[in-house]
């Protein structure tokens, strides 16, 4: 007997999703066999489950593909007959524009004749003041005519949009022909008469959520604030209609087993036998045909794959990683299976944040604004798209990391013009080293101005560079700043990136000078500078 079910829960993955159907049936004792049908085709047979009531003894389970040709035939016949509908309202409205229309050619005639009839006969057919009432009467009647004919043109014209698509519709279904589907057949056992709860379960692909973040700044206050979402869609088959939804972080996909080693042997190089090679391959061959042949013999029907299950609960496996975590989101939630993406809330945080300011004059005259924040929740920040907002003004979208809990992590909040950066050439000086000696030298002297115009003291980095010598013979000295180890202001990298860490104070202004020497000899010419 079929039984009707209903999706009450699905635990969306990555890539797939679970799904959770119950179903309650009144049954005597003996046998039965229950069918769950109309289920879609992206059902994973090895994942099925199947948990009820205690005196009842699963025996059997089946996955069937099956064309529902009940449901094709009533499709079918509700296209047909919406089509019939249309096409009666249509030819009823015709009959009426018809109608309408020679009740206005007989108006438009009439009208003719009685001015025609009085200009023969002026005044003696008809006094001057009835002729103006009756051509009065003419002309309210023929707008109102018109009036009717263009509100039954526009009705024809909508109802000839539906009927496109329900034309449409039949065409594609006549296209598609007999949809496929499956079902669960189960045979049970029942102990004693009873009603029983009956709760199915299975994977199902073509299901997939993932992460959104608002991130909400202020540039007064030290803190962020965060919305964890999920965009969640699917087009498994079915509608997922006012269900419980979980969202789970948990790597389906991935073997819960252990990988192996196997030994790594190594040996001399040995010239191929050919004699050999070609015994080998006239095996591998009859292994191949050998298992062709029992392949064939062993393999199972699609219609009908038998599954094994005990009616027993499974135990839930709870993941404690950094990166495993179910969310259970509350109410209830409908997610068409059309693909179209349904945007879900997941959970609000508040956190502390450390602005800092970014900047290479050299490239950009701008100071960049950057937020450090710690992730203090229990949740893992999946990686996903993040838009960015501060003093609630849109600034940009980027991407976040996984951020595990009580890690850091950076988003830029854009470009801050309360800061004014500068960057100067103040003087570049080539000379000959006097008259017999064969170097030359080139000098270069910059300044880099900051303007801190805000009311606040604020941290900047600021980074420039020096060129690298790629020729023992070229020699590049920094002349200022001045420069021995790394400082808590100053540090210069292996690559000559010079890095200022600076504390601006409110209004303050702020000058970093650079000059460095390159020397090099003089019948030489240099590439870079």
């Amino acid at each position: 007997m079929n039984i009707q079910s209903k999706i009450q829960s699905v635990t969306v993955f990555k890539n797939r999703a679970l799904v959770e159907r119950s179903a309650q049936k009144e049954l005597k004792k003996g046998d039965h066999k229950i069918v769950f049908e109309n289920l879609p085709l992206g059902i994973d047979p090895d994942s099925i489950q199947v948990n009820g009531s205690n005196n009842v003894v699963l025996q059997d389970v089946k996955l069937k593909n099956v064309y529902p040709k009940s449901t094709a035939d009533k499709e079918r016949k509700e296209l047909e007959n919406e089509k019939q509908r249309l096409d009666e309202l249509i030819a009823e409205i015709e009959d009426n524009m018809a109608n309408l229309n020679g009740q206005k050619n007989f108006l438009q005639n009439m009208a003719a004749t009685a001015s025609e009839s009085q200009k023969k006969s002026i005044f003696v057919l008809m006094p001057p003041e009835k002729l103006m009432a009756n051509l009065d009467f003419y002309r309210k009647s023929l707008d109102k005519t018109d009036t009717q004919i263009r509100k039954l043109s526009k009705e024809k014209a909508e109802l000839q949009k539906s009927l496109k698509i329900v034309i449409n519709e039949q065409k594609r279904f006549n296209n598609k022909g007999l949809k496929e589907m499956r079902q669960v057949e189960l045979s049970l056992f029942v102990e004693e008469a009873c009603s029983i709860d009956l709760k199915l379960s299975y994977i199902i692909f073509n299901a997939s959520w993932k992460p959104v973040y608002d991130l909400r700044a202020s540039s007064t206050e030290k803190k962020m604030n965060v919305s964890y979402n999920a965009v969640v869609s699917q087009n498994t088959g079915e509608k997922w209609e006012d269900v419980y939804l979980k969202l789970s972080t948990a790597q389906a996909h991935l073997s819960a087993t252990q990988p192996e080693l196997s030994p790594w042997f190594i040996d001399f190089y040995a010239e191929p036998q050919f004699d050999m090679m070609l015994e080998k391959a006239d095996r591998k061959r009859s292994k191949k045909k050998n298992a062709r042949m029992l392949s064939a013999k062993a393999e199972m029907s699609v219609e009908a794959m038998e599954i094994s299950e005990p009616m027993l609960r499974p135990e839930a496996i709870v993941e404690t990683g950094a990166t495993s975590v179910v969310f259970a989101i509350p109410g209830k939630n409908t997610i068409s299976d059309n693909g179209e993406e349904h945007k879900v809330g997941i959970s609000a945080f508040e956190f502390k944040a450390d602005y800092q300011y970014n900047s290479v004059p050299k490239m950009s005259p701008f100071a960049f604004l950057t937020a450090k924040v710690k992730n203090t929740s229990d949740f893992p920040m999946l990686a996903g798209k993040s838009n960015v907002f501060l003093d609630n003004n849109f600034v940009t979208s980027s991407q976040i990391p996984l951020v595990a809990p009580n890690e850091e992590f950076k988003t830029s909040l854009g470009i801050d013009e309360g800061i004014k950066i500068e960057h100067k050439l103040i003087n570049k000086f080539h000379k000959d080293e006097g008259l017999f000696s064969k170097k030359a030298k080139v000098s270069y002297e910059f300044k880099i101005i900051i303007k801190n115009n805000k009311i606040t003291d604020e941290n900047i980095v600021v980074e420039d560079q020096i060129p690298i010598s790629q020729n023992n013979e070229i020699k590049v000295e920094l002349i200022e700043p001045k420069y021995k180890d790394d400082s808590e202001t100053l540090k210069i990298t292996e690559s000559k990136f010079l890095k200022w860490e600076i504390k601006l104070k409110a209004k303050e202004e702020y000058i970093i000078p650079i000059k460095f020497h390159v020397e090099y000899p003089r019948d030489e010419s240099i590439v870079g500078l």
